[in-house]
C-alpha cells in the first residue's frame, strides 16, 4: 500500500507537470511574463502589452474580470458589491502583499510640465555671460539642474520668448541664467529681464553637455511614502439555546455571516475612501491603533477639488471643461472611474448632455460593477452611485480614480476562522471571525480627481 500511494504521487506530479506544459487546467487569473510584454487570460486570450509604458493605463475591460484569484474574494465581492465599489475594484485590480503594519513604497508622481512664478530676483552684473538670477516657482519640484524654461509673456534683448537655464538648485529656489543675446543692458550693467508674479512657465527639455534622462527622473518620482495596515475584525456569536430557538423561518449562522461581512466591508470601505492616515494612541488597550490613509483626502490635498456647475447656462460646456480636467495633463488614459454620491449623480444626470447618453443606456459592466458612461473626445468616464458617499458629508462629491495607480497592500489576507466557543469557555455557541489587515497606497495622485457637483 505504502509503494502504491508513492508511485501515485510521482504519477500525479507527473501529470500536473504535463498539464502545465500543455496549459491544461484552470489558470483563474492572468499570468504576465517578468517583462510584462504578454497576458495570458483564463479563456485563452493573449494581450500584448509590449508597447505600454509604466505610466500607461491598461484597458480593464479586456482582463479585469479574470483577476480574482482567491475565492474567498471571489465570494465577497458577490455580496452588494455596489455598497463596497472601491472595495470591489482594489480585489479586482489585485493586491500586494507586506510583512509589516508599517509599509513603504514609491509613489510615482508625474512630473509638471508647467507652473507659475512665485518670485523672480533678477542680479545685476557687468558681464553678459555672467547675467543670473533667482527664480522660486510655485512647485520647486517642477524643473532641476540643466532643464530650459520657457517663459510666456517675457522677450529678452533679441525679441525672443525668453528661456531661462537651470544651473543650480536648492531647496527653495532655482538659480536660472540666459544667453549672452537675452541679457537686456541697463547702463553698463546686464540683468535678466523682470518676470511679475503668476507668469506662466513652460518646461522646454534638458540642456545638459552629456544628456541624462535617468538621473534627474529619479530625483522627481519616485518618492518614497509611507502608508499604515489597519487590522479590521469582526466577530459573530451564535449561541446554541439560540440554535434551539422554534423559528418560523429557519436561519443559520451562514446567514447572519453575509449580514456580518456587508457591515465588515462597509468600514472598510470607509477607511479605504475617507480615512486619515495616523498612528494613535489606544488609552484602554495601551499600544498604538494603526489607521490607513483613504485616497480621497490624498487626492484632495494633491489636487484641490474642481467644481461642476451643474446649472450653468450651457451645461454641455462643463461636462466638456470637467472632462478636461480630468484627463488632460496627466498620464494620458482616455479612461477613469468615478465614485459617486447621490446629489452629485442627480444633478449631473439632469444635465443635457449626460441625459442623452443614459437615454440611450450607454452602460458597461467592468469589474463587476455596472458603469454609465460619459464619452467626450478627451476621454470616457464611466460613473457609478456610492451609497457610502450618502452616510459621510460627501454626497454631492465624485472621487475619479485611475485603478492603474491605486493599490492594496495587504499584510494578512482575508480570513474567516472558526471557533467552538464553549470548548474555550467563552460561550455556549459557537464564534466566528473575520480578519483582514490591509492599507491603500495612491500612486501618481495627479491622474485622479474630486469633483463637487454645485
Amino acid at each position: 500500500m505504502r509503494q502504491f500511494l508513492k508511485n501515485f504521487n510521482l504519477f500525479g506530479f507527473l501529470m500536473l507537470g504535463l498539464c502545465v506544459l500543455l496549459g491544461v487546467g484552470d489558470m483563474s487569473g492572468a499570468v504576465m511574463s517578468a517583462d510584462g510584454t504578454a497576458t495570458a487570460l483564463a479563456n485563452g486570450t493573449q494581450v500584448n502589452t509590449a508597447e505600454r509604458s509604466a505610466l500607461e493605463t491598461t484597458d480593464y475591460r479586456e482582463w479585469a474580470p479574470n483577476l480574482i484569484k482567491d475565492p474567498v474574494d471571489q465570494k465577497i465581492v458577490q455580496i452588494r458589491p455596489y455598497a463596497t465599489l472601491f472595495d470591489t475594484i482594489l480585489r479586482y485590480v489585485g493586491t500586494q502583499q507586506t510583512s509589516n503594519l508599517e509599509f513603504k513604497y514609491w509613489q510615482i508622481s508625474a512630473r509638471e510640465q508647467k507652473d507659475k512664478v512665485k518670485t523672480f530676483a533678477p542680479t545685476a552684473n557687468s558681464n553678459k555671460k555672467q547675467c543670473i538670477g533667482k527664480l522660486e516657482p510655485t512647485n520647486i519640484g517642477f524643473a532641476d539642474k540643466t532643464d530650459n524654461i520657457l517663459v510666456k509673456g517675457v522677450k529678452g534683448a533679441d525679441g525672443e520668448d525668453l528661456v531661462l537655464y537651470v544651473y543650480n538648485k536648492d531647496d527653495q529656489y532655482l538659480y536660472v541664467s540666459v544667453d549672452e543675446d537675452q541679457a537686456a543692458a541697463s547702463g553698463s550693467d546686464f540683468a535678466i529681464p523682470a518676470i511679475a508674479k503668476d507668469t506662466e512657465l513652460y518646461l522646454m527639455g534638458r540642456s545638459a553637455a552629456e544628456l541624462d534622462t535617468t538621473s534627474p527622473a529619479i530625483e522627481f518620482f519616485p518618492e518614497e511614502k509611507t502608508g499604515y495596515c489597519q487590522i479590521f475584525k469582526c466577530e459573530i456569536t451564535m449561541s446554541n439555546y439560540a440554535k434551539m430557538a422554534n423559528k418560523e423561518v429557519k436561519w443559520d449562522l451562514n446567514e447572519i455571516e453575509e449580514e456580518a461581512l456587508f457591515d465588515f466591508r462597509r468600514a472598510m470601505e470607509k477607511s479605504y475612501l475617507f480615512g486619515r492616515q495616523s498612528k494613535v494612541y489606544d488609552p484602554l488597550k495601551k499600544k498604538y491603533i494603526y489607521r490607513t490613509g483613504g485616497i480621497f483626502s490624498t487626492v484632495l490635498k494633491a489636487n484641490g477639488e474642481y467644481q461642476l456647475d451643474s446649472t450653468a447656462a450651457d451645461p454641455n460646456a462643463e461636462i466638456v471643461d470637467m472632462m478636461k480636467h480630468i484627463f488632460v495633463g496627466n498620464s494620458g488614459a482616455k479612461e477613469r472611474f468615478a465614485l459617486a454620491g447621490s446629489d452629485a449623480v442627480a444633478k449631473i444626470s439632469k444635465m443635457q448632455k449626460i441625459y442623452k447618453n443614459q437615454d440611450a443606456v450607454k452602460t458597461e459592466v467592468i469589474m463587476g460593477v455596472t458603469w454609465s458612461k460619459i464619452v467626450t473626445n478627451f476621454g470616457t468616464l464611466n460613473i457609478a452611485s456610492h451609497p457610502v458617499f450618502d452616510e459621510t458629508p460627501y454626497g454631492s462629491y465624485m472621487l475619479v480614480i485611475d485603478p492603474q495607480f491605486v493599490k492594496k497592500w495587504q499584510c494578512t489576507p482575508f480570513e474567516r476562522q472558526e471557533v467552538d466557543g464553549k470548548e474555550h469557555l467563552i460561550v455556549n455557541g459557537d464564534i466566528v471571525v473575520f480578519t483582514e489587515t490591509a492599507g491603500v497606497a495612491v500612486y501618481n495622485p495627479k491622474v485622479h480627481s474630486v469633483v463637487k457637483v454645485v
